[in-house]
């Protein structure tokens, strides 16, 4: 259960900061602004970062519990979701390009089997 939890966790993280980060180009955005917390006015852009920082330490802490192969994968799986959305490095855009990035986020779990490594 704590594996499914970490990974919810991770699952939700990348959606948060996708909308902490595409805030400014949702507002421009009537439909997508009513989408994003952030743009409809409901949360600020400080508080979505400090949520997403809360449950980014939730979720290493939960892999941690696990043991060093969990957290490393979770961390990477973190880092991963982070990277789709952060605006400097923005995976999510890759300029006309494939988006070979969309696979690895849908798919930041885990896997169970490492568990009983």
């Amino acid at each position: 259960m704590i594996v499914l939890a970490a990974n919810i966790l991770v699952v939700g993280f990348a959606f948060m900061y996708n909308d902490v980060e595409d805030a400014p180009d949702d507002a421009l955005d009537e439909r997508k602004a009513r989408r994003n917390p952030i743009s409809a006015g409901i949360i600020s852009p400080r508080m979505g970062r400090a949520a997403c920082i809360a449950v980014s330490a939730l979720l290493l802490g939960l892999y941690g519990v696990l043991g060093f192969m969990p957290v490393m994968l979770g961390g990477l799986c973190l880092a991963l979701a982070f990277l789709y959305s952060w605006r400097v490095a923005r995976l999510s855009r890759t300029g006309g390009r494939p988006d070979l990035t969309q696979p690895v986020v849908g798919r930041t779990t885990v896997p169970v089997r490492v568990l009983h490594v």
